[in-house]
């Protein structure tokens, strides 16, 4: 029986037949959000990447042993085949981060954020304040909501908790908020989706 595709293995594969295809077109051909679509190609670009590297290591491994065996100096006794075997296996492992290795810029990326949006501990405390406010009104009512609805609204609350616990002249929140907002009003309007 054949393994049912996640969403995001399908967006993968299409980016793979129709690369000429922009993020945006692919985001709005399966009917997700932008982010979604973008997070998708570039997990599939570095996972290209890292293959890439594979090959080139392999290649210069095999013209290395290659040479080696020529010149009768291969101390292990190893084929150029097996070498390659080798590499081949030890870059499918998973590999764990060690505790305490660097972090690939992660922390830069949230010394950064928290000059905008503040402590994060503090800003999800009113992000899910205001989500459980409009969830326990909406049950009370019996209210109910498409996706891009419900979704629209949970990320205005995040917006809104960026605001009042971070940098509130910070353009690109407000920014945001009205996007999500369009992006509801468009479908609701005109039928248009992004």
């Amino acid at each position: 029986m054949a393994k049912k595709l996640s969403r995001i293995e399908k967006i993968r594969r299409f980016f793979t037949k129709n690369p000429k295809m922009s993020v945006a077109q692919v985001a709005a051909e399966f009917g997700v959000r932008y982010q979604v679509a973008y997070m998708a190609k570039r997990s599939m670009d570095k996972a290209q990447k890292d293959k890439d590297k594979v090959s080139a290591l392999i290649a210069a491994s095999n013209a290395s042993v290659a040479d080696k065996a020529t010149e009768n100096q291969n101390p292990n006794g190893m084929s150029a085949e097996d070498r390659a075997e080798m590499l081949r296996q030890a870059a499918a492992r998973p590999r764990h981060r060690m505790q305490g290795a660097p972090t690939d810029g992660i922390d830069a990326t949230l010394a950064e954020r928290g000059t905008k949006y503040g402590k994060f501990i503090d800003q999800a405390a009113v992000t899910y304040k205001l989500k459980n406010v409009l969830r326990e009104h909406s049950g009370v009512h019996s209210k109910s909501y498409s996706y891009d609805q419900a979704e629209a609204l949970d990320m205005i609350c995040v917006k809104l908790g960026r605001i009042v616990n971070g940098d509130a002249d910070y353009a690109d929140s407000w920014v945001d908020i009205a996007g999500y907002a369009k992006l509801v009003s468009d479908r609701l309007q005109t039928g248009k989706t992004v």
